[in-house]
């Protein structure tokens, strides 16, 4: 805090102070007015237009003031006053302090009924149910829901009906039934619009949004919020609710619509004001979706390039403190209660000099207070700049250790390409058919995990491969090792399916042991040798079909093949898996394999 602000807040303060004190000794300035409902009122729209705007600690310190001010207004029985006291406990709410709003709701709805003030009582049950959400208490929700439902019926409150199927449509998207809550967040829409409740219709809207399934319609009520934003100039609810839009599209596919709904957020951005955490939050969530976008159409430097964008804004929004606005603020603030104070200071007696006397005594007890204050938020920051270097530090062990993970894969991969080399070097010195043809199984078998070492430090991801491009590898390995008479075709499907390393390793095992079978057994003369392997899954289970065009296995030795086809170690990568195969001809031998991701320890 520099040492200009401190001076701002002192003033500030002391103005505070000074018409506190004049309160505290001149009951007479106030005499006959025991409920002040033309400032009541002004006080509620201004609580109310900081919580629209999403000023959060603003409407905290901005309703604290005004308790100050009335010095009780728990005590004053009139209409303006219970208003002003829900708009405090909707303040509470979204301070997390929501015992305190509790209890000011079920003082509203205590002397709200005492003066058969329905429109209030009804209003503060709702408020109450809603805090009821939060606790996780729904059977409290109901009994409240179902008391206001009574009073807005009895009296035909439909203007406080609208808010009331608001608040109800919200409790059952908590609780699951999302038809009913549906069905209230239309009845909000309609309702706020018959009845001029704008808020209702807003969050109508938004909740429509959330809940409806199709795409189209969600998008239109998202748009239609968007426009009431733009109207109370709420443009950060409206970027955000872009890029809510954008992100929906996303996830159906529609890239170009999703980056045309991005773009609209730069005009409300422009509208914002700047340097801000909400600025800064928005920003941070725009590049998430960016990257998102780029990532899905395979354009990976640029998704690469957004992510850390959204990752920089993110931290400045979580950083940020904006001075300018925070002095502006406060200094506004002083000015209206200097006005009101120096409307106050007419009807001053001779006691003034003793209140000043005690406004000063007090005042420094508060800079003793302020002073305390002050070195508590130098020890915070403090604090929060040790834990930004620790984080930092963690993301640089955390780049170094994937370094070293990466560097032993890669040793891996040579040490078993090494292997790899001496036994063809064997094998080309035997003398014998069978000893070379011995080398190249084993070569082959060594060379499927040499392929996944491969595939972990090329890709920097260490417990997940692709199946399709591990897959792609293998063969076109084998298909590299024949002769140009001897070659043969291939096609993988894989799609995108990820599974462990501990999956795909006698995965490999099984695929490279049947390639080597369909090239030994599987060639026909005057036809090509033709091989197909497709991976997809089934609910949460894998199926990988592998097939060739050769003549098929011998109907007679289908049931003794492990033999004849060398499947004894498929049978043993097979239990391995704990999975279910099945061997049959079409057209060529075929095989089939149900699987299940193996679980690994996280330890």
């Amino acid at each position: 805090m520099s040492l200009k602000l401190l001076c701002k807040t002192i003033c500030f303060e002391l103005f505070m102070m000074c018409f506190l004190v004049f309160m505290a000794f001149y009951p007479t300035v106030i005499k006959g007015e025991k409920c002040p409902e033309k400032e009541l009122v002004a006080y509620t729209q201004k609580v109310q237009f900081y919580i629209q705007r999403h000023k959060t600690e603003r409407s905290l310190s901005y309703s604290d003031s005004v308790i100050q001010v009335l010095k009780n207004p728990l005590k004053m029985e009139c209409k303006a006053a219970l208003s002003f006291l829900i708009e405090r406990g909707e303040v509470l709410e979204i301070n997390m302090r929501f015992a305190e709003a509790l209890d000011m709701y079920y003082h509203v709805i205590r002397t709200s009924e005492s003066k058969s003030w329905w429109s209030l009582s009804a209003t503060a049950h709702i408020a109450a149910a809603r805090c009821f959400e939060v606790f996780d208490r729904p059977d409290d929700c109901i009994r409240h829901f179902e008391m206001a439902k009574k009073i807005i019926e009895q009296y035909k409150l439909l203007d406080i009906y609208a808010n009331y199927c608001l608040r109800y449509a919200s409790f059952h998207r908590i609780y699951g039934n999302l038809d009913s809550a549906i069905v209230y967040s239309k009845k909000s829409v309609y309702y706020g619009q018959k009845y001029k409740v704008q808020r209702s219709v807003f969050d109508g809207h938004l909740l429509l949004g959330l809940l409806v399934t199709d795409i189209d319609t969600s998008v239109y009520h998202l748009k239609e919020a968007i426009r009431m934003f733009e109207e109370r100039e709420d443009f950060h609810g409206a970027a955000f609710q872009c890029i809510n839009i954008a992100n929906r599209l996303l996830k159906v596919g529609r890239l170009s619509e999703a980056r045309n709904e991005l773009e609209k957020t730069n005009y409300f951005l422009k509208q914002m004001e700047q340097n801000t955490r909400a600025y800064f939050s928005i920003l941070s969530r725009k590049h998430e979706v960016q990257h998102q976008i780029f990532f899905k159409e395979g354009r990976l430097d640029s998704a690469y390039h957004y992510i850390q964008l959204a990752r920089s804004y993110d931290k400045r929004s979580e950083w940020h403190i904006n001075q300018d606005s925070i002095n502006k603020n406060a200094v506004n603030f002083a000015i209206e209660k200097e006005k009101q104070k120096n409307l106050l200071l007419e009807k001053i007696s001779k006691r003034t000099t003793w209140g000043l006397i005690a406004a000063t005594s007090l005042l420094l007890v508060f800079l003793a207070l302020l002073l305390n204050n002050y070195k508590k938020r130098k020890k915070i920051i403090r604090q929060n700049q040790l834990i930004y270097k620790q984080n930092s530090e963690l993301e640089q062990a955390n780049a170094k250790q994937s370094l070293l993970l990466s560097e032993v894969h890669h040793r891996v991969k040579n040490n078993l390409q090494l292997v790899i080399s001496l036994l063809t070097l064997h094998g080309n010195a035997s003398s014998t058919d069978k000893t070379n043809r011995f080398m190249n199984e084993i070569t082959a078998k060594i060379r499927s995990i040499s392929l996944i070492h491969e595939q972990l430090y090329s890709s920097g991801e260490f417990e997940d491969i692709n199946v399709s491009a591990y897959l792609n590898q293998l063969t076109e390995h084998f298909r590299i090792l024949q002769k140009s008479e001897d070659n043969f075709e291939y096609a993988i499907d894989g799609g995108n399916n990820i599974v462990n390393l501990e999956t795909i390793m006698p995965i490999g095992i099984v695929c490279s042991e049947l390639i080597g079978n369909s090239l030994k057994y599987a060639r026909l003369p005057q036809k090509k040798l033709q091989i197909h392997i497709s991976v997809y899954k089934v609910d949460d289970k894998f199926v990988l079909k592998y097939s060739d065009n050769g003549p098929g296995l011998p109907e007679e030795d289908q049931s003794k093949n492990d033999k004849k086809m060398g499947l004894h170690l498929i049978s043993n990568m097979v239990r391995q898996l704990q999975a279910e195969c099945r061997f049959y001809n079409d057209n060529g031998a075929h095989f089939n394999l149900m699987f299940a991701e193996k679980k690994v320890s996280k330890i």
